[in-house]
């Protein structure tokens, strides 16, 4: 039976909450007396697994005001609807098709939001389209063979600038196929090479750091092939590598909050 909910939540419903944390609520935006940055930072600070409620009497606005403070929050937001209506957006900023039959947003609800939040639509895509350059690094010898020398050269840029995307950016990472479909559109071939230091070596979302979240998914992400490949085709060296992914996580863990 679903928990439908409006926000603010009742004192006997926030403790159910806190009693069992896997709870999943299904929220009435519509109806919640909290919109906008005060609902973001409400289901934020709850830390509650939830969707959004398709519901017909939501105004466009208060949509697209959720939907861009989920983009630029600092908190883990742990809502499956956010987080494929994010995506949605990226994908069809980029042109790309996907199914629209289940998206919350409909497609003038995107091209308004597209239009309105240009900057953040860009700083997120050049992000995702730099773990062609990150994800490798993950790999100590990689790292120290190929990766460090490039950023000394110069033929990798390293910034270092801490609010350039949201925290929630980094649960793209856990959606099957997206990066793979994202990262393949991208034609600029000019483009120049980019590390965003802090995003990839501080953030943690739903408290795991980036290295964690695609190692996790090692079996079935394009993210973890293209590690492989970059480091090399041998089936004994790919058997060295999930070696050293192993040794990495509590070496990479440790340099995080």
């Amino acid at each position: 039976m679903k928990k439908i909910k409006t926000i603010p939540m009742s004192t006997e419903e926030i403790q159910e909450l806190f009693l069992d944390q896997n709870l999943h609520y299904d929220i009435d935006l519509a109806n919640s007396k909290l919109k906008g940055e005060a609902f973001i930072t409400y289901i934020a600070n709850m830390q509650m697994n939830c969707s959004i409620e398709f519901n017909k009497d939501l105004a466009t606005q208060d949509k697209l005001d959720v939907l861009k403070h989920y983009f630029s929050f600092r908190q883990t937001i742990k809502c499956e609807t956010l987080l494929l209506a994010s995506a949605h957006i990226l994908l069809k900023a980029r042109n790309i098709s996907f199914d629209m039959d289940n998206s919350w947003l409909s497609p003038d609800e995107m091209d308004l939001f597209i239009k309105d939040n240009g900057q953040v639509i860009l700083n997120t895509s050049a992000f995702l389209d730099s773990s062609l350059v990150f994800v490798p690094s993950f790999n100590n010898n990689y790292r120290k063979v190929v990766f460090e020398p490039s950023i000394e050269q110069g033929l990798i840029k390293v910034i270092e600038e801490p609010d350039f995307i949201g925290v929630n950016t980094l649960g793209l990472f856990t959606i099957p196929g997206f990066l793979e479909h994202f990262i393949a559109s991208n034609e600029n071939e000019s483009e120049e090479l980019v590390y965003y230091k802090n995003q990839v070596e501080l953030l943690q979302w739903n408290r795991m750091p980036l290295f964690q979240i695609i190692s996790s998914q090692a079996e079935d992400s394009f993210l973890m092939a293209l590690s492989h490949l970059a480091f090399s085709t041998e089936q004994s060296d790919k058997d060295l590598f999930d070696e050293l992914i192993v040794k990495n996580i509590p070496e990479i863990n440790d340099t995080h909050i």
